[in-house]
């Protein structure tokens, strides 16, 4: 099993931006200011996505206190997060990515995000993983998904992101694109979605409601569910 730790501490340090949104204006030769005010934009948008949704299944009772991003990368999400959930912590495996996180939230001047390479010893309302697990081989990312669901509060909610297939004649690349020449790879994997239903299942989580994604030809689902109390 390849060591995907290593590809993406790699891509943190040499292309952070463009490790988390593949476009080509967020290369380090391509950043500058205007490039780097729509990456952060594009998170905003993301995370207003998710707290609709939430809304739209479970009503007034989402209403989480601490949230978790699993993969934070360089805060696309966390900084969004800060501004409407109380505490916020974002874990992540690339410390380049971690340090352009911790760059903007001093800009920011945000005092309620914590910033870690492991997860932390608590638990939360509010688990959130969005184009993480898919660069994770589904024989670790299925017990990381069990961790994770160790992690939530009785009550809590989870939104987690899979792919499942590759869609036929696309024109993206079902496997790998290297990074560096070869010595980092972001690779794709697709995760067997009964087995990770079957995950949410044994940890409470019996009646989950999907979205399904299409990422440049990368078919996935963004899973959101409730633990039972």
């Amino acid at each position: 099993m390849r060591n995907t730790d290593r590809d993406w501490k790699g891509i943190g340090d040499k292309e952070p931006y463009w490790g988390v949104v593949t476009f080509d204006q967020y290369r380090r030769r391509n950043m500058n200011d205007k490039a780097l005010t729509e990456f952060y934009l594009s998170g905003a948008i993301k995370v207003e996505q998710f707290l609709s949704t939430f809304k739209h299944y479970f009503g007034d009772d989402f209403k989480p206190k601490n949230v978790l991003d699993f993969g934070c990368g360089c805060g696309r999400l966390l900084l969004p997060l800060a501004k409407t959930i109380d505490c916020v912590t974002g874990v992540d495996i690339s410390p380049g990515m971690l340090k352009k996180a911790a760059n903007r939230i001093q800009k920011l001047d945000l005092k309620n995000i914590e910033l870690l390479e492991v997860l932390p010893d608590k638990k939360f309302d509010w688990i959130n993983s969005y184009i993480v697990f898919q660069h994770i081989p589904p024989q670790r990312g299925l017990k990381l998904i069990k961790v994770l669901l160790k992690h939530l509060e009785p009550g809590g909610f989870i939104s987690l992101h899979i792919t499942t297939h590759h869609k036929e004649n696309s024109e993206s690349d079902p496997y790998e694109e290297d990074v560096d020449d070869g010595v980092c790879q972001m690779r794709m994997y697709n995760y067997d979605l009964n087995e990770v239903l079957a995950s949410f299942y044994n940890a409470g989580i019996l009646d989950p409601n999907m979205k399904l994604t299409n990422h440049n030809g990368h078919v996935g689902s963004i899973l959101y569910g409730r633990k039972h109390i």
